[in-house]
């Protein structure tokens, strides 16, 4: 005849919440698997916990966590979940061997835990790289596609899934020496750069290279609204701005006020 614990074919370790004592996201192990490492049956199990129950409350100030089984018919039977300093409490009671054998246990149940933890090497390097990309999309005010590029070239190498693409709500942007040409204006897109700072629509910015310092242009806040700062292609530590095709003529108009602004402080 089987006896209560023989009849459970699996004897897992529950991962639970006590709330009576509190601790959550404890690691636990059940009287299943106790009477299996004690080798006793579980209902003598069962008796030694509620026997030993009472003065650990005294003590310990929380009972221990009882649910319940559903043995090979189907039927609710009730088992413990008992904590680490709980269960090596009840094996107070066991011989030498079983308490040995729930040591070894617990040992084995926190060195897999550590191991699930702890991220791998690979890991480590992966999360310390998408920390500097959130740094540089930030402080570059990087345009949604410049993002994407990034965080692509990052995380492509480890296999993970990225959107192909991302929507564009403004249109098409290009360069200035671009659109400076397709709207026939006689301006160098040096110049332009100048003035858009002035305007406070670009700024200039600097990085440190291997033997001098290097400076480029990024669109401001002021800016954002009529262009955004892509990855430089040449170089992906820099931006280069591209100003929104359907708003350039805005960012004409705002620079000629400017200059006019300029002008009249002088006359």
């Amino acid at each position: 005849m089987k006896t209560e614990s023989q009849q459970v074919t699996s004897l897992p370790v529950f991962v639970m919440a006590s709330e009576k004592t509190g601790k959550n996201n404890e690691e636990r192990i059940t009287s299943l698997e106790i009477a299996e490492l004690a080798g006793k049956p579980h209902a003598d199990v069962l008796k030694a916990i509620r026997k030993m129950e009472e003065p650990w409350k005294k003590v310990a100030e929380g009972n221990f966590s009882l649910g319940y089984y559903l043995d090979a018919n189907g039927q609710e039977r009730p088992c413990y979940y008992l904590t680490k300093r709980e269960s090596l409490y009840i094996a107070t009671k066991f011989n030498d061997e079983a308490r040995a054998k729930l040591v070894l246990r617990w040992e084995e149940l926190e060195t897999k835990n550590l191991e699930q933890e702890k991220p791998s090497p690979q890991q480590g390097f992966l999360q310390e790289k998408l920390v500097v990309a959130d740094w540089m999309m930030k402080t570059l005010r990087y345009s949604e596609v410049a993002k994407l590029k990034l965080v692509s070239s990052i995380v492509q190498p480890y296999g993970l899934p990225v959107p192909e693409y991302v929507s564009a709500p403004n249109g098409a942007k290009h360069s200035a020496s671009e659109l400076l040409k397709t709207h026939n204006i006689d301006m160098s897109a040096i110049k332009f750069n100048k003035l858009a700072m002035a305007a406070g629509l670009l700024e200039l910015r600097e990085r440190k290279g291997h033997t001098k310092i290097h400076k480029f242009y990024s669109i401001t806040d002021k800016g954002s609204a009529y262009g955004e700062n892509d990855v430089n292609m040449n170089n992906p530590n820099q931006t280069q701005p591209h100003w929104y095709d359907g708003k350039f003529a805005e960012v004409l108009e705002l620079i000629k006020a400017n200059l006019e602004s300029q002008v009249n402080l002088f006359a």
